[in-house]
């Protein structure tokens, strides 16, 4: 019933329809709670379990008359996303709805809100709206509540009043709310918390001290250009941390030390001009793309026994990585970078080495086979985009073309494989520059396909013309008999 003009609902507007489960009000005119009579408008529908009176015209959503309560025993997904809802008054607003679970807020202009109440309720969205400030006892009302979305509000503050607070909160969403401060400090159960696009400048011991069992955190798109050594060392429970697209210059080597449980970690779109050891022995995944890196220590991956992934691309790399080494390593993308050439020693470090990205670099000659050795499991190389030169009577080249597309083949798509000099094969793919060559049984010449095409064409001619003589015979000799039997009936 979405997206009509729908005003007012008298009771009973919903009799006889005992079954139903989801109920969507959305984008009508309904402007106040007396026209739908909220006291009595579900209580024909005991099934019901999604209701969405999402951009109506409401101003308020309040318990100051309790006629104007809506009631149900069954609703748990209530959206009031989008309405013109200024403020939200009484503890006992959604008291009446004993099932509820998930509240829509979002996208209201509201600056405040009362605290209000609920034993069943779990999620909270209030995002995109005007808040300013909340009350320290906000959320205290909300035994159950787990996740509160508070992103986009530009100017929100958890802290002006003193700590806004709740036990059972686990889930936090405060994006692009320009904060320049962590205010955490009221949430000591607190699982995950994303605080991505805000102002943020410095990361210190501090900033988590009052969230011991943090396990994902999403820092990135701030402004953050230093992080105290032990900035996270409190947080034994960590799994994952997004710091990408900030300004960090450097991390410290024993900064993630402490945390045994950290599997994943985003460094990319900083500053990180040198990758330097990192103690982290549980991290499995690495992002240290797009930092402007220009060296990599030899030891960098020595004190991360359990590296799966590790992404270095786009970054300003000119010569190859040397002696790294990482017996857990499977996956290595090093595409995007200026790299010219690998030796022999590059990935003599990487045993378990499965796939690797060498595309978009300065390659312009192929590598030796002999290179790959010591990757016995390597089945997945990528070396599109690359300006190679194609010296298609160099044994190594074929070698190497042979190397990755024979069984088991390493090239997903030969077609990535390119030439760009010299000119005559600008653009070609490999194969096709180098069939000649390769192949010289499957080429033929010109003048070859001509003679070719000319005595099939004779050999074509003179057999149709002994099937025509023969046939010509054979009704010949037919007629002949023919002739001779009529003559002796005769």
């Amino acid at each position: 019933m979405s997206s009509n003009l729908i005003a007012t609902l008298p009771p009973g507007s919903f009799s006889g329809l005992g079954s139903l489960k989801q109920l969507n009000l959305a984008k009508n005119n309904i402007s106040s709670w007396a026209n739908i009579y909220p006291n009595e408008l579900l209580q024909t529908v005991p099934s019901l379990e999604e209701l969405s009176l999402a951009e109506n015209h409401f101003t308020s959503f309040s318990s100051n008359d309790p006629s104007l309560v809506l009631l149900s025993l069954s609703l748990k997904y209530l959206d009031l996303g989008n309405c013109k809802i200024t403020k939200i008054a009484g503890k006992e607003v959604i008291q009446g709805l004993l099932a509820l679970e998930h509240l829509k807020l979002n996208g209201n202009p509201m600056h405040g809100m009362s605290d209000i109440r609920s034993t069943s309720l779990k999620t909270l969205d209030l995002s995109n709206c005007k808040l300013v400030t909340l009350q320290p006892t906000v959320f205290s009302g909300l035994e159950s509540l787990t996740y509160v979305n508070l992103a986009r509000n530009s100017r929100l503050s958890l802290s002006s009043n003193g700590n806004v607070t709740s036990l059972s909160l686990k889930r936090i969403n405060l994006s692009n709310c320009n904060m320049d401060s962590i205010d955490l400090g009221g949430f000591p159960n607190l699982m995950t918390a994303v605080l991505r696009g805000n102002m943020i400048r410095h990361l210190t011991r501090d900033s988590f001290a009052a969230n011991p069992l943090l396990e994902n955190i999403d820092i990135s798109s701030n402004s953050i250009g230093s992080v105290q050594s032990d900035t996270f060392r409190q947080l034994e429970h960590l799994k994952s941390l997004d710091l990408s697209f900030n300004m960090i210059p450097r991390i410290d080597g024993k900064t993630f030390k402490e945390n045994v449980m950290l599997t994943h970690i985003n460094l990319s779109r900083n500053f990180i001009a040198r990758l330097q050891r990192l103690v982290a022995t549980s991290l499995a995944h690495l992002n240290v793309s797009s930092c402007e890196i220009l060296n990599i220590d030899p030891d960098a991956l020595g004190a991360m026994p359990a590296l799966i992934d590790l992404d270095l691309s786009n970054n300003l790399l000119a010569e190859e990585p040397q002696n790294i080494a990482s017996d857990s390593l499977q996956t290595l993308d090093l595409s995007m970078c200026r790299l010219t050439t690998i030796r022999n020693t590059t990935f003599i470090g990487l045993p378990n080495l499965l796939r690797i990205n060498l595309s978009g670099n300065r390659f312009t000659t192929t590598f030796r086979v002999e290179f790959f050795d010591h990757t016995p499991y390597l089945s997945e190389i990528w070396l599109g985009d690359n300006p190679w030169r194609c010296d298609c009577r160099s044994a190594g080249f074929q070698d190497f073309f042979q190397f990755l597309v024979d069984q088991p083949q390493r090239v997903n798509n030969r077609k990535d494989l390119r030439c760009i000099s010299p000119d005559d094969f600008f653009g070609a793919t490999w194969e096709a520059a180098c069939r000649s060559v390769w192949y010289p049984q499957d080429m033929m010449g010109t003048t070859e396909r001509i003679w070719t095409y000319f005595m099939l064409a004779i050999l074509a001619f003179f057999g149709f013309f002994c099937l025509y003589s023969s046939i010509r015979r054979f009704i010949d000799s037919r007629r002949k008999m023919a002739a001779e039997r009529e003559r002796q009936d005769n």
